[in-house]
């Protein structure tokens, strides 16, 4: 983990946190942005792990939400983590210039929050996305996350998603056929769209992975492709 710029923020939310790490590079090849799951903070392992893109060039940004610095449990409503985040983004750039392209992700509740304010990036890398809750009765329940994955997807937005094979919020192979179904159903919708979309599996569950070397090297790869 490379050594952080901590800078506290006001947002409508309260004061939130970003931990600015800086690339390794004289000139950055661009920013990473990467928030917190709703049960955790930055120092999650694969987040941790991450600001190794810095040696690559990358400016990593980990974005520590308002009620994780007020020392909550538990994380807000989407909408005031939205509002928050929005505002985090905008210190970001107030603060360090940050070069583009951005990349903006999360694990679990941050990667949802990432597709949702995809405007503000160019590529999205999500990891642990919690496409459904484990406590859904049926199969034939509709994914109630799917349309947050198929927006960036619908956009042609590039987009990576790292998830663990035993995640009870969805594996690889539910977030490819989510996505895959939700394309058919729009009438006309060609499905080379889904091609913006890369799917990687690790073994584990929905906690950071325990292969933080492969996880370093298939973001890597993503950010390296990125035009």
């Amino acid at each position: 983990m490379t050594r952080a710029a901590v800078h506290e923020v006001a947002t409508s939310q309260g004061p939130a946190r970003l931990h600015i790490h800086p690339p390794a590079a004289e000139a950055a090849r661009g920013t990473l942005l990467l928030g917190h799951g709703a049960g955790g903070g930055v120092e999650a392992a694969d987040l941790s792990a991450l600001t190794g893109m810095t040696s690559g060039g990358w400016l990593v940004v980990l974005l520590e939400q308002p009620w994780r610095v007020a020392g909550r449990r538990l994380a807000v409503a989407p909408a005031r983590l939205d509002e928050a985040t929005t505002q985090m983004l905008e210190a970001v750039d107030v603060l360090v210039a940050a070069p583009r392209p951005w990349v903006l992700g999360g694990r679990s509740a941050g990667a949802r929050v990432a597709c949702r304010l995809r405007s503000h990036a160019q590529a999205l890398c999500l990891l642990a996305f919690p496409l459904t809750p484990p406590r859904r009765r049926s199969a034939r329940e509709p994914v109630p996350r799917t349309g947050e994955l198929v927006g960036p997807v619908h956009d042609g937005m590039p987009t990576l998603v790292m998830q663990g094979h035993r995640d009870r919020f969805g594996g690889p192979q539910d977030i490819e056929l989510a996505v895959r179904r939700a394309l058919e159903r729009e009438p006309g919708e060609p499905l080379e769209l889904a091609r913006s979309l890369t799917v990687r599996g690790y073994p584990g569950d929905h906690g950071p992975t325990r292969d933080l070397d492969a996880l370093q090297s298939e973001v890597a790869a993503f950010l390296d492709a990125l035009p």
